[in-house]
């Protein structure tokens, strides 16, 4: 009974945690989420698939269908925004608790490891900073990794010896919504698929598969079968590539990632970034180099710290290749291909297998030293192992102070968040008033945006990830930030003082200078100068 009392304070601990930081200061921070929930709003008033914020309504073919589908039902329930990002928000806690529950229920079976050990790891993957805020953003991190762990728990079951034709079903079902929720989700399922197949054999696999077989007819259905609905994008002088792959970053990532990665030459660069971030991300959920100072020493006790749960990892393997080891083995394919280096949010899935191979070596070393410490070992061991144990628990120690770190950052990233929305909303009040309901909106919360005043919206320039190792293309890139603004003859732009932090480059010079030199006139100033809209020339809008 204490054990599911202990289980129960750890999910209302979360829940406090996630609502603590007011989920409406975070969103349209990322982006992805006042997408998916603009989307689920054109769903739930029977608009279809689309992107609403984007000029043409395009169909929204970037992301699979589900996460916005169950966000439509928000809509349908209360559709007054801003009130209902409370709602959703309960929605992704809800999957939050799965998340922790299946993390139980992986420590205690594919772990194999015992109550108090479970209710830690548990508490620390629930509890973890980077779970707590993609539980408080409208982001599919949360939801997926349920998805994803529940379906290698039951592929676990179902390959174990009492494994059972429904644990396989189960486990199917499960992944089809995964990758129905990301893409990246169908080599996680193709893993599970490979492993039940190798253990169990042609029968059991072809019930994983008739599971997850619905959900891929309808990720197809939506994303190949039926066609885009939007306008092709128009020549703006002599930045029609930045203008296109501006467009193509809405209307289809595919294609964005083949003119970003293959035609711009960066696709090894690529792979060697988010190859050395795999190799460290493992030691930075336990320690993270931006909370500690100094970062340097974080670093390096980060990256030992991966060489541990890589350890323990492939000591948790010899024992018997599990429908987790082929899944993560997959899953790391598309990750390492990919444009956007977000290694820290891909692994979230990964986070109680992570956690699980770190407590194994620390466990193993930690017998080493009781072992070499015993009154029959040999004397000059001794010294070792008791610098081996201050270490370890230093290393401990630090991951508790960057945890408490990481929480109290995240409360202050709130505070900082909630004070600039208020004077962003001025600026929506302002637009809802001064601008026709049919003109279109520069801004780098473009979708946000558009919830807050039904105006359609567009970043001004999306700075691809190859111009991070190309400095010519970045070059182009900022000098043709007006080129969305020309090509929709867009005639106001948002400008935020936050509004630089998650792009590289010297956009806000470009954008201020482009405002002193005369292109831009300002119309509007938010009460404590942090917002401003600036009224484009009549020239600059041909």
């Amino acid at each position: 009974m204490t054990i599911w009392v202990v289980l129960a304070c750890v999910v209302a601990l979360y829940a406090i945690s996630v609502m603590r930081l007011k989920p409406k200061v975070f969103f349209g921070l990322l982006e992805d989420d006042s997408i998916y929930f603009s989307s689920a709003k054109a769903l739930a008033e029977g608009h279809g698939y689309v992107l609403p914020s984007v000029p043409g309504l395009p169909a929204a073919t970037k992301y699979p269908i589900l996460y916005p589908w169950i966000l439509s039902w928000v809509w349908r329930l209360d559709a007054s925004f801003p009130a209902n990002i409370k709602d959703a928000a309960v929605v992704n806690i809800t999957f939050g608790f799965a998340f922790i529950l299946g993390a139980f229920v992986f420590f205690k079976g594919i772990g194999r490891l015992g109550d108090p050990e479970t209710l830690f790891l548990t508490a620390f993957c629930g509890l973890h900073p980077i779970v707590v805020i993609h539980s408080a953003n409208l982001l599919t991190e949360i939801p997926f990794a349920a998805l994803t762990l529940w379906a290698a728990v039951m592929a676990s079951k179902a390959v174990s010896a009492e494994g059972t034709a429904h644990a396989s079903m189960i486990s199917g079902m499960l992944s089809g919504a995964a990758f129905l929720t990301r893409l990246v989700g169908l080599p996680f399922a193709a893993g599970l698929y490979l492993a039940i197949l190798w253990r169990k054999g042609w029968r059991k696999s072809l019930i994983f598969a008739g599971g997850a077989l619905p959900f891929l007819g309808v990720l197809v259905w939506t994303a190949v079968v039926k066609p885009p609905s939007h306008a092709p994008p128009l020549s703006v002088s002599g930045c029609a590539r930045v203008w296109q792959m501006n467009w193509l970053y809405y209307t289809s990532y595919l294609s964005f990632w083949k003119a970003d990665a293959i035609q711009g030459h960066a696709l090894w660069s690529m792979m060697k970034q988010n190859l050395m971030l795999l190799s460290v991300q493992p030691g930075i959920y336990f320690l993270n180099p931006q909370v500690l100072k100094p970062s340097g020493p974080a670093i390096i006790a980060a990256l030992l710290l991966s060489v541990g749960v890589w350890k323990g990892l492939i000591a948790h393997a010899k024992g018997k290749l599990g429908p987790i080891h082929f899944a993560l083995a997959l899953y790391l394919i598309p990750v390492i291909l990919w444009d956007y280096p977000l290694v820290e949010r891909f692994l979230i899935p990964f986070l109680p297998f992570i956690v699980l191979g770190l407590w194994l070596e620390v466990t193993r070393l930690f017998g080493l030293i009781k072992r070499s410490m015993a009154n029959s070992a040999p004397r000059d061991q001794k010294p070792a192992a008791v610098f081996l144990a201050f270490a370890l628990v230093g290393l401990m120690l630090f991951t508790g102070r960057s945890f408490q770190l990481g929480l109290k950052e995240l409360i202050e990233n709130s505070k900082i968040r909630g004070r600039m929305l208020g004077e962003k909303e001025e600026a929506y009040g302002w637009l809802r008033q001064h601008m026709g309901s049919e003109e279109t909106v520069i801004a780098y919360e473009d979708a946000s945006l558009f919830l807050y005043t039904g105006r359609q919206s567009f970043r001004p320039v999306i700075l691809s990830p190859a111009g991070a190792f190309h400095a010519e293309q970045r070059q182009k890139e900022l000098e043709c930030i007006t080129a969305s603004a020309i090509a929709l003859r867009a005639r106001y732009w948002v400008i935020s003082d936050d509004d630089y932090g998650m792009e590289p480059g010297r956009v806000e010079q470009f954008v201020r200078a482009n405002k002193s030199g005369g292109s831009f006139h300002e119309v509007f100033l938010s009460e404590h100068h942090k917002v401003s809209v600036l009224e484009a020339e009549t020239a600059d809008r041909r």
